[in-house]
């Protein structure tokens, strides 16, 4: 997923199919990092429930992209 957002433009809307899979699957130990990357890409489009939503998710795992996903909640409030 991170590959289609590194092209040149960015393929977003592959991308966050890439996430919600890993997402779905519920199995990887990637699930949280793809919800932050899902929530950062949803608040890009505006779909600020869906990214808070994914937010306290990540919010939720703990660790450093736990921390990062509670402050930009604060930010979003």
């Amino acid at each position: 997923a991170n590959a289609y957002l590194n092209q040149q433009p960015a393929q977003t809307s592959l991308a966050a199919e890439q996430f919600q899979r890993v997402i779905d699957n519920g199995q990887s130990v990637y699930v949280p990092r793809a919800q932050w990357y899902l929530a950062l890409l949803r608040i890009q489009e505006e779909d600020f429930a869906v990214a808070k939503s994914l937010l306290e998710n990540v919010k939720a795992f703990g660790g450093k992209t736990g921390q990062k996903a509670e402050a930009l909640l604060e930010t979003l409030d």
